[in-house]
């Protein structure tokens, strides 16, 4: 059986003086059989429902895992309509909203998201980085930018909490925070372009799981990120 193969493998190793160290085991160029085979096997015993909750279609039953597996794959790259800004089905009252909300405590992501069917993190994208001009200050093309803010909602996927929204909701945060407290002044162009950006794509393509869930399982995430910032990480290589 799997497990017995795993046993006589982990036991195999420890004879010839290989680290078991608890919750990591250290890999050399290639993933070891057993770290592999221990992996694949809690993946698909632990995320089953993970794949129903992000809308992946399972694993089937005795089907071989590869260790693509692993990484939440992004969505298909959407077509071109859903980049072109101009085609987007967006009305007045959305984008005034959008405006309107954007140097307030108050503001209301959900409701945007809804009136704007879709698009409140493209249309508060581009109202916060107007409001600090630096598609000018750091010679960014607007079309460029805004073609950004719509792969970025398309790659956050459908997760019901780190989704699009989310990343709306903490860019206009991280916003407030920056310009009510006197960090502007503080801050170049440049500083300020990382940190809105970061808020911006902070969760991008989140896989629904926690970075200590990652390490136990000893997922290919864990076993990439040598179980340091592993979400994170993965985050921002996406």
């Amino acid at each position: 059986s799997r497990r017995g193969s795993m046993r006589r493998r982990s036991t195999a190793s420890a004879a010839n003086g290989e680290d078991q160290g608890g919750s990591r085991m250290r890999v050399g160029g290639s993933l070891r059989s057993s770290v592999a085979d221990f992996s694949l096997f809690s993946y698909r015993s632990s995320v089953t429902s993970l794949h129903s909750t992000m809308g992946i279609p399972p694993p089937l039953p005795g089907q071989p895992l590869e260790l693509g597996d692993y990484l939440i794959p992004l969505p298909h790259p959407p077509s071109e309509d859903l980049l072109h800004p101009g085609r987007l089905r967006i009305g007045r009252s959305a984008r005034k909203m959008a405006a309107e909300m954007v140097d307030l405590w108050t503001f209301d992501v959900l409701s945007l998201q809804e009136a704007s069917r879709g698009h409140a993190l493209y249309l508060l994208g581009l109202a916060v980085f107007e409001r600090h001009n630096l598609l000018k200050a750091c010679r960014i093309d607007m079309r460029a930018f805004e073609r950004f803010l719509l792969r970025m909602e398309h790659g956050y996927g459908a997760n019901p909490y780190h989704n699009s929204m989310h990343g709306a909701d903490v860019l206009m945060t991280t916003h407030l925070f920056l310009s009510k407290y006197g960090f502007l002044e503080r801050l170049s162009s440049l500083e300020l372009l990382a940190s809105l950006l970061g808020a911006l794509m902070h969760d991008f393509n989140h896989p629904g799981t926690t970075n200590a869930h990652e390490a136990k399982l000893h997922s290919a995430r864990a076993i990439i990120y040598s179980d340091s910032s592993i979400l994170e990480r993965h985050h921002l290589a996406s």
